[in-house]
């Protein structure tokens, strides 16, 4: 649930030396260029970027209607909302541990192997899942086991798939190819909760097997991607620990990314709370699957209007006003949650969280991507991601525990305060006082 990573460069400079700090007017979200409607004609051309999108849109697919699948399998069956956080927790865990080389391989390597090799492997934790659940032998290290797998798997994609689009699209359609890879999750969204929180009421085995044929389909779309996602001529692919240091003091030396990755880092603990503690806080009863999937269709629904509505947002407001108002905007949508204990105003909060969420992140990737020199996007990727989600596996067990020990209302009231305390903090740089052209 990663809020501000992933999702040009005007003057940035295209050598080794990373990019140095930036003034407080300088125009970084958002490169000069064509408007809205152009761009996004100009990407429905682009074969490449269709298969991307496509594959991606097929992955997403399967693992939007396994979400509900995961955490209610732990629950059913060990009937603590602990030991279902604790297994969520080792996979963030792992995905931190997946994100040390993954900038290294994405700068090193051949893009297309390493993200055909991660469908792959994904494909099958989910199809072991599967055969466990058929066969009644279930096991909490087991799922731990191929949970651990099928994170790391996933996170050695991020940067990749970052430096894949950064190669299928042109600098002047950045920002809109962002605000469409983020809307596509949102669309699936729409139907594939409600779909995964039938199936799994009518067998526990159906989201799983669906998720894992998705990947082997993504595989293939990816397979047909005719742009060269080789690494560039000359890279030395055994030097680890100087990649490895470049993109950590890239995103050191560049000002605006020490503080959205600060922010990130916050936001995905708190908003990761939030979402756990609506999943968690309901039980796991067939009833309760079913109302969770349409509470998720609704937030597809708002997280796809926040995504149309984010390059429009980006290119009128300074990227540090989007930012306090995605913040100020959550603060209040846990109020009712505050007040009333209940699904409906645990889901008013969720679907308002989600639709700042595609509005805050196109501003945050679409900066990232113009500031860091491509040839070291994937270094540097990997660095802002690990650090942007270092806490985030305290998230499940944070949940549970609040849960557990205390009541939703308190839960919710140390969500808004995080959220208020956010505000002003990202109000505090001015390195963030930047807005996009158009």
């Amino acid at each position: 649930m990663s809020i501000d990573t992933p999702p040009s460069r005007t003057g940035v400079p295209t050598g080794t030396e990373p990019p140095p700090a930036e003034p407080a007017d300088s125009n970084l979200v958002g490169p000069d260029g064509p408007g809205v409607r152009e761009a996004v004609k100009t990407l429905r051309a682009n074969a490449d970027f269709r298969r991307m999108w496509i594959g991606q849109a097929i992955s997403e697919l399967g693992s939007s209607i396994s979400v509900l699948a995961f955490p209610l399998l732990a629950l059913a069956i060990t009937g603590s909302s602990v030991d279902a956080g604790l297994i969520a927790t080792v996979g963030f865990l792992a995905s931190l541990l997946g994100q040390i080389p993954a900038g290294h391989l994405a700068d090193t390597m051949d893009k297309r192997r390493l993200l055909i090799a991660s469908d792959l492997v994904r494909a099958g934790c989910l199809f072991a899942v599967t055969a466990m659940v058929l066969t009644g032998w279930y096991r909490n290290e087991a799922m731990m086991g191929l949970t651990a797998l099928n994170s790391v798997a996933y996170a050695l994609t991020g940067p990749s798939q970052i430096s894949a689009l950064r190669t299928v699209v042109s600098d002047r359609e950045l920002a809109e190819a962002s605000a469409l890879m983020q809307g596509r999750a949102y669309v699936i969204q729409l139907g594939a909760p409600t779909i995964g929180g039938l199936l799994f009421a009518a067998g526990r085995a159906l989201p799983f097997v669906t998720d894992g044929a998705s990947f082997l389909l993504s595989a293939r779309f990816t397979a047909r991607i005719e742009a060269s996602l080789a690494p560039a001529r000359g890279t030395d692919r055994r030097r680890f620990a100087i990649s490895f240091a470049r993109g950590w003091t890239t995103l050191w030396d560049t000002r605006v990314l020490r503080w959205l990755t600060l922010f990130g880092t916050s936001t995905n603990l708190t908003v990761s709370v939030l979402m756990y503690s609506v999943l968690l806080g309901n039980g796991a009863s067939p009833q309760a699957a079913r109302s969770l999937g349409i509470t998720l269709t609704v937030a597809g629904i708002a997280g796809l209007l926040g995504s149309v509505a984010g390059p429009l947002v980006q290119r009128r407001l300074d990227l540090h006003q989007v930012l306090i108002a995605s913040c100020l905007v959550r603060t209040l949508a846990v109020v009712p949650a505050v007040l009333v204990d209940g699904l409906l105003t645990k889901s008013l909060a969720m679907i308002v969280v989600v639709f700042t969420s595609p509005i805050a992140r196109a501003a945050v990737s679409t900066a990232q991507m113009m500031v860091v020199p491509r040839e070291i996007l994937g270094s540097v990727s990997g660095a802002t991601g690990l650090l942007a989600t270092c806490a985030q596996p305290l998230a499940p067990l944070l949940a549970g525990a609040l849960l557990q020990l205390t009541t939703a209302s308190v839960t919710f009231t140390a969500l808004g305060v995080a959220f208020a305390l956010m505000a002003v903090g990202v109000s505090l740089p001015p390195s963030l006082r930047i807005r996009a052209a158009g």
